[in-house]
């Protein structure tokens, strides 16, 4: 995806479809995170062009299915 970032009045259709499957993502609660040795960082989706190689998209749990983690018994597992 960085190659098709030249500058930032740079436009191309690449550096628009980029642009254009970042919100499709981010509107679908995805969010982009940079793999590490203990976990994941979380990404400014505006800096797309200075990301790492390898990134993960992670989803965000809706209202639903954050309630239902909450106050699911597996919460509280193991003692």
């Amino acid at each position: 995806m960085r190659d098709f970032y030249v500058d930032f009045n740079h436009t191309s259709h690449d550096k628009r479809l980029v642009e254009q499957m970042i919100s499709f993502l981010l509107i679908r609660h995805f969010r982009p995170y940079k793999l590490v040795f203990d976990g994941a960082e979380p990404l400014d989706p505006k800096l797309w062009s200075s990301w790492p190689i390898n990134i993960a998209w992670l989803r965000l749990a809706n209202s639903d299915e954050l309630s239902y983690l909450t106050r699911s018994h597996h919460k509280y597992w193991p003692p």
